[in-house]
């Protein structure tokens, strides 16, 4: 089975910093990420959405020193594969391709954001 990315795009980004926020103090932000898997309704068609939500911190927490939302979206081929194979292919292998996107994407926001670039740990996918 081969399975290629036809297609990405980023849907949404938001970003906000909390200039209030104190930088001597250590905070711990959460991390989220959720894939969302949606196929072709056309039966014979062999390609597939994968949207991945990234969300850290949390929205309007004065806590926190920003809040970060970025939702990416990637079309999916494949060939040769029923179309369960090549969901297990693309939730594993997409959600990476689309997770290394976000890391360099929220890297840069973070940069130009005058933050101390942020830089995540990588996130595997396989066990999802």
């Amino acid at each position: 089975m081969k399975v290629s990315c036809a297609d990405m795009a980023v849907i949404e980004v938001k970003f906000q910093r909390n200039i209030e926020f104190n930088s001597q103090q250590e905070t711990q932000v959460s991390v989220k990420v959720e894939p969302t898997y949606g196929v072709n309704e056309d039966p014979d068609a062999e390609n597939s959405r994968l949207m991945l939500s990234f969300t850290v911190g949390e929205e309007e927490n004065k806590n926190m020193p920003f809040f970060c939302k970025i939702v990416i979206a990637g079309i999916y081929n494949w060939n040769g594969a029923s179309a369960e194979d090549a969901e297990k292919e693309i939730m594993t292998m997409g959600a990476n391709q689309l997770m290394s996107f976000i890391t360099s994407y929220f890297h840069d926001l973070t940069l130009k954001a005058r933050l101390q670039p942020v830089i995540l740990p990588p996130i595997e996918f396989d066990d999802m």
